[in-house]
């Protein structure tokens, strides 16, 4: 393959922190607040030109609802809390959303950029948008700078401590950090106006085997039925397709393809998600991508596959499914959302039989739930789950720390990847790197008892 050697150039150094978070979606947005709240001078950089990452420029408006155990206790507190309650307060999402009985946690994401960017200006936080992480600089096992590109050209930032928030692991690829580089997944997702959700209810109640309960969050139909018509919310189950009558016949019948083009495939999902606040706008959760999410000319490609296949399947949709008849394809994401490309190597992996058996780590920095896979079907955990610190940190760099549940070190990977796990990594990070900043040491060597004693002072454990 051809390559250039790029002159050296003299970069201008835009700012300095304290704290440096990169990347501002749900994860990097709860670093910074975090890390500001505990009193750093904190920077944040994100390549968008808005907060929220995939729950916003992902166009993943739902909150898969790991906020409570199968009995119901509350197992998550601190920002991500913070920031669905001042949704709820907003209209953004509905109220009662802490009930084990409920999956998914639709929002509007235009009313949660807005939120973000709120708390951001409330906390004292700098926020960069538009740029583009593209190198560190630094001198042994520490960063000294990152360097981000942007329509004027290359700037650096100086901090003490960074937050890698990027979802990808940018700052420690960058770095020589240790990492396994993942088999990507990604999903373009769309929403759909004029939808007759009441429509879709009825007949399902009416044809109860069309309705896929073992499947994304197990759920009853009766709790489906219940939650839209007393709860306002609406939660057809990811990848359960195959049970709805219309959808398999078309399959057989080779009308909708299990895949389009060479990268697009499992158009037969048919995830949906809604509020009553939406009125009638319903977000489709119905294609994967599956490959090298790091090769810019197969992310291009998918790009474009998945924003046709999204109409293939408004077309679908309008033509066969019960409520869809007056529907129109609203807007498709403005990019793809991508699970997972990279795993930190970290001083600990936290594995899935720890974390669902609710396993007690001294180090401990973050409580989630999630779902417990050594049933089928699987079922919420009995007891939150523990975040050791040692899965967000590894040898090199010492004053950097993984922000991102998705890219923790987990096994198997992305086991925190869901918004709310995210949210919990995020805070625990933001608050680690203020705490180093402020005691003058790594962040990989921060005093845990006092990084905890931070997070407790803050209602997040």
């Amino acid at each position: 393959m051809e390559a250039l050697v790029v002159p050296a150039r003299r970069v201008r150094v835009a700012d300095s922190a304290d704290v440096l978070v990169a990347g501002a979606g749900v994860s990097g947005v709860c670093a910074a607040l975090a890390a500001a709240r505990a009193g750093a001078d904190t920077l944040l950089v994100e390549r968008c030109h808005y907060p929220g990452g995939v729950a916003t420029a992902g166009l993943v408006c739902n909150c898969t609802n790991f906020f409570v155990t199968q009995s119901g206790n509350r197992a998550v507190r601190g920002l991500a809390t913070r920031i669905l309650d001042r949704l709820v307060a907003a209209g953004g999402a509905m109220p009662h959303y802490a009930r084990p009985e409920q999956p998914q946690i639709p929002y509007d994401p235009e009313t949660l950029k807005w939120i973000l960017i709120e708390m951001l200006r409330e906390a004292g936080v700098r926020s960069r948008y538009g740029l583009f992480v593209s190198r560190v600089t630094g001198t042994g096992s520490e960063i000294d700078a990152v360097v981000c590109e942007g329509k004027g050209g290359p700037v650096a930032f100086r901090a003490r401590q960074f937050v890698d928030a990027t979802g990808d692991l940018d700052l420690f690829a960058l770095s020589d950090g240790p990492f396994d580089v993942l088999e990507g997944f990604s999903t373009l997702q769309f929403r759909m106006g004029g939808v007759d959700i009441d429509g879709i209810m009825d007949w399902l109640e009416r044809n109860p085997d069309c309705y896929a309960a073992e499947k994304d969050v197990p759920t009853s139909l009766e709790d489906t039925l219940r939650n839209w018509r007393e709860f306002g919310v609406f939660h057809l189950p990811h990848y359960g397709g195959m049970a709805i009558s219309v959808v398999r016949e078309a399959v057989e019948r080779g009308e909708l393809p299990d895949r389009f083009g060479e990268h697009v495939g499992d158009l037969w999902a048919m995830g949906m998600f809604a509020s009553r606040r939406d009125q009638g706008r319903v977000l489709i959760n119905s294609c994967a991508c599956r490959g090298d999410e790091l090769d810019p000319v197969r992310r291009s490609e998918c790009e474009e596959e998945s924003r046709l296949a999204a109409h293939r399947l408004a077309e679908f949709l309008r033509a066969h499914f019960p409520g869809f008849e007056q529907a129109y394809l609203a807007e498709t994401a403005p990019e793809v959302a991508t699970r997972f490309t990279r795993r930190l190597r970290g001083m600990y992996t936290l594995t899935r039989d720890e974390q669902s058996a609710g396993t007690v780590f001294p180090d401990c920095v973050g409580r989630i739930t999630e779902l417990d896979r050594r049933f089928s079907p699987c079922r919420r955990y009995a007891q939150a789950g523990e975040v050791p610190f040692g899965c967000l940190v590894s040898e090199a760099p010492a004053n950097a720390i993984c922000g991102s549940g998705k890219s923790a070190s987990t096994e198997p990977r992305g086991l925190l990847r869901g918004q709310v796990g995210c949210m919990v990594v995020g805070e625990a990070a933001g608050t680690a790197a203020a705490v180093a900043a402020r005691s003058n040491v790594p962040v990989r060597d921060v005093d845990v008892s006092r990084l905890q004693q931070a997070l407790i002072a803050a209602d997040a454990l």
